[in-house]
Formats: structure tokens, sequence, C-alpha cells
């Protein structure tokens, strides 16, 4: 396994080894670090700088989905160069300078109407940044992977999540501060964009800024289905925790302790997104050359790996998930009566990398408006009982809530995949002929 990549790797034929080992690399460092911030905060810093950052999180993954805006899913099955590289690098740019923006009112109308103090604001603005930045890094690694450079995004990934949770870490087990290890993360992330990925990157274009009115809106509006299905599925996902910051002001540690429930579940998210995003061009050019077979199989294939990784995750998160837990984040946080609430939790986990799966192969026949169909009846019944079951339950009420909706995405984006594909698959056979 290569340990280090550089300009001349890009002019070489990538090794399939090193694309599948970096590409896990980089995806477990993601899914490993998700859960390392909130522990690292829960033992470094005060019960209160810990709900900041706990809520901090739920609303950076939000603007995460603005800046990347899904454009990377377009972007790597763009197989006949639709549009050039500058218009996807110009496209991101100015998404990730808009979710800034929009990220600073969000934490100025929570200053002013929901009583963040300027602490609160600031550390929730400054970990926005940081993930948006992250997310303007995706277009690095879907160019990379595009090329067949699947290894260079992997490393690449890897090193600069490994060593921003490391400079992190010394920071807050040094100083205690919170803000200051938000600071230098986002000093190290934009200095790791600019001399390395944007410095690989050049091999195969000269990145250059520009403003191309009609490309741009191109890009939106085959991104705009994708990014209101991310969107809206963020939120449905984030809807407990936005709750809970809104009823828990004067309960120091209920944001904590369920976000200490609710990470193993990201975690299995994120783990499933290495199983996805290996065959995502292998997916795009079965179904351009019409060979539905191989899509089929490709997709039956991942959905078994994901069911057996579900299965493993639902059983080991009942019989060790809240001894582990209270290890990680003590006793004070995670109860011994939340094992139900954690399993809950799991379970809406899962159902979520179902959703994920079938998320991806609707992408790729391009029917992404039919997601939006599936969402509604989702978004509605959970906005409308989320407030009342997390005031009544709690917690148990807020991982119920997950698991309900999760359920439910899953299901209204199969039901929907099976009638797009079947309509796509007879129009493709009526051009045919």
């Amino acid at each position: 396994m290569k340990l280090f990549f550089g300009v001349n790797d890009c002019y070489n034929k990538s090794k399939v080894r090193d694309n599948y080992l970096w590409n896990i690399a980089g995806s477990m460092s993601t899914s490993l670090v998700s859960i390392l911030y909130s522990v690292v905060v829960v033992r470094f810093c005060i019960p209160i700088h810990s709900d900041f950052f706990a809520i901090a999180f739920a609303l950076a993954a939000q603007m995460w989905t603005v800046s990347n805006f899904e454009s990377g899913l377009i972007q790597v099955t763009d197989t006949n160069n639709k549009y050039s590289e500058n218009n996807y690098y110009s496209f991101k740019l100015i998404m990730m300078i808009l979710s800034i923006a929009m990220s600073l009112g969000i934490v100025v109308l929570n200053f002013i109407y929901n009583g963040y103090t300027t602490l609160k604001a600031i550390i929730v603005f400054l970990f926005c940044v940081y993930r948006i930045i992250e997310a303007f890094s995706g277009y690095f690694y879907y160019l990379f992977q595009k090329k067949d450079h699947l290894n260079i995004s992997g490393y690449s990934t890897f090193v600069r999540t490994m060593v921003s949770f490391t400079i992190f870490t010394l920071i807050l087990c040094f100083t205690h501060n919170l803000l200051l290890g938000i600071v230098f993360m986002i000093l190290w992330t934009s200095s790791w964009i600019i001399f390395y990925d944007k410095r690989l990157s050049e091999v195969y274009n000269k990145l250059k800024f520009e403003i191309n009115f009609k490309k741009f809106i191109g890009i939106f509006l085959e991104c705009l289905p994708l990014f209101l299905s991310s969107f809206l599925i963020t939120y449905i996902m984030n809807v407990p925790k936005y709750t809970l910051d809104l009823i828990s002001a004067y309960d120091v540690g209920l944001q904590t302790a369920f976000n200490a429930i609710f990470i193993p579940s990201a975690v299995i998210n994120l783990f499933c997104i290495f199983i996805f995003r290996p065959i995502l061009t292998k997916l795009s050019i079965s179904y351009s050359q019409r060979d539905y077979k191989k899509y089929t199989v490709l997709c039956v294939r991942v959905f078994l790996l994901t069911s057996v990784f579900a299965i493993i995750a639902v059983i080991g998160s009942y019989i060790l998930g809240i001894p582990v837990l209270q290890i990680v984040y003590g006793e004070q946080y995670v109860k011994d009566n939340y094992v139900l609430a954690l399993v809950f939790v799991i379970i809406g986990g899962c159902f979520y990398a179902y959703a994920q799966l079938l998320y991806n192969m609707l992408a790729v026949i391009r029917y992404h408006y039919f997601m939006l169909i599936g969402l509604v009846f989702v978004i509605i019944p959970v906005i409308l009982l989320s407030k009342s079951l997390i005031v009544s339950y709690g917690i148990y009420g807020a991982c119920s809530l997950y698991m309900g909706s999760m359920m439910l995405l899953a299901f209204v984006y199969f039901v929907v995949f099976l009638i797009c594909f079947k309509i796509a698959k007879r129009k493709n056979q009526e051009l045919e002929c």
C-alpha cells in the first residue's frame, strides 16, 4: 500500500488495491472523527460548552449540505463532460461563499430570538465555516475519483481529517478552549486544500474561477432536486436536536446526552458511504450502456452488504452499546435505561443507510425530482410530531421520532425508485427502437 501520493502519481494508472484501501481509510477516518470530536469536547470542556458543540455539529451538517449542493454526484457521473471542471470548481466556490453567509444569518437570528450567548453564537458559526470548507474539498475528491484516482481522494481525506482532529485534540487538552481549537482546524483544512488538493488537481486542469451564468444555472438546476432532498433529509435527521436546543436551555447536558446516543448512528451512515462511493461510476456506466442486469446486480450487492452490517450493528448496540458509551462519555450523560433509545437510533441509522443507497441509485438514472415527492410524506409528520414527542418523552421521544422518520423515508424512496426505474427503462427501450 503506497503511503504518499504526489503530482507524479496523477499521471500514472492507479492500483485497484490502493484505490480500495485508501478509500476505506478516508471514509473510516471521517466516521471515527465524527465520534471522537464530541468525546474530546466532553472530556476537556465544561458541560455547557459540550452542549454548544452538539448543536454546532448539527447545524454545521445542515450547512455542509448547502455548500456541497450535491454537485459531486453530478460531477463524478458526468461521463460525457457536459460541464467543464472549471464550471464545477466555480460553482463550488460560489456555494461555499453563499453557505457561509447563510450560516452567519442563522446564527444572528438565534442570537436575537433564541437566546444564544455570544460565545455559543461564535462557536456555532465557526464550526459551520469549518464544515463548509470541508464540503468545498469535495470538488477535488470527486475530480480524483472521476480520473480513476480514488487512492488520492482517500489519502487526502485521511490526512486532512486526522491531522485536523489531532490539532483540535491537542489544543483542547492543553487549553480547554473550544473556540481556539475550531479556529486552528479551519486554518489547517484551508491550507491542505490550497497546497495539496489544488496543486495535484491542476495536473488535469488549470483551475480558474469563471462566471458562466448559463453553465452555473445548468449545474444548479441539475443539482437542485438532489440538494433539496439532501437538505431535507439532513433537516429531518436533526429535527430532534433542533427541538432539544429550543427546550433544553436550562437543562445543561441534555443535548450532549442525546448527541452521545445519536453518534453511533451517524457513524453507521458515514461507514456505509465507503460502500457506495466506489460503485457510483460503475452504476453510471452500466446504466448509460443499457446494461440493466449489471446495474441491478450492483445495487442488490450493495443492499445485501448494508443489510449484513445493519444486523451486526443492531445486535452489537443492544449488548454493548450503553456500557461502551458510558466509558466514552461518562455515566452522567448516558444512563443505564437508555438502551432501548440507543437501539431505536441504531435501527434508524440502518434504514437511513438504505435510503442513501436508493438516493444514489435515483441520482444515476437522473430522476431527481421524484425524490422530493417522497420527502413530503416524511417531513410533514416529523414537523408536526417533533415538539409534542420530545416534550412528553424527552430523549426517548427524540430517538423514536428519528427511527420512525428513517423507516418511512427508506420505504418511500424504495417505492419511488421502483416506479422511476421502470419508467426510465421503458423510455430507453423506446428510444432504441
